[in-house]
């Protein structure tokens, strides 16, 4: 993938045709997904007002995706509805060019439009450098905590 700036990317909704970039893309980020399973996944999130799933392209629809995001609105009965960035992945050789950066500000753009006055996004402790990238994005620390799962038997 080559390197894009700002003016040389536009966030789109990805599409379904993405998905071979995503996997690739996510496997950066340290989640690596096969494409066959993020097709239904996607399905099920394309189709839902609280989510959003955009990616950072070449304009035009030229070949490339630099990054993407996907951004929920978060209900619960513990707190206002907000966004929530769920993930974030810029292609390695397109980071600190502005990529990101302009994926939150589209995952705050559209939290604003749904009316949610505040986004938040967890960060693993050891990811340092995004930290300091979110801290530039104007988010402020707000708390550690631990995360446990537990798997569960389905039928």
């Amino acid at each position: 993938m080559t390197e894009a700036a700002p003016e040389e990317i536009s966030i789109r909704a990805l599409l379904e045709s993405d998905l071979p970039e995503i996997s690739r893309l996510s496997g950066q980020l340290g989640y690596p997904v096969p494409p066959a399973d993020l097709g239904a996944r996607f399905r099920d999130l394309a189709g839902s007002l609280d989510h959003a799933l955009l990616i950072a392209a070449a304009p035009g629809g030229g070949a490339g995706v630099f990054g993407w995001i996907h951004v929920l609105a978060s209900h619960a009965l513990t707190h206002a509805p907000e966004g929530e960035i769920m993930a974030l992945v810029v292609d390695e050789p397109s980071r600190g060019r502005g990529v990101g950066a302009a994926l939150v500000v589209a995952a705050e753009d559209w939290a604003r439009a749904r009316g949610l006055a505040r986004i938040r996004v967890r960060c693993q402790i050891r990811r340092e450098d995004a930290h300091r990238f979110y801290a530039r994005q104007g988010f402020t620390h707000a708390k550690t905590q631990h995360v446990f799962t537990k798997p569960l038997s389905v039928n």
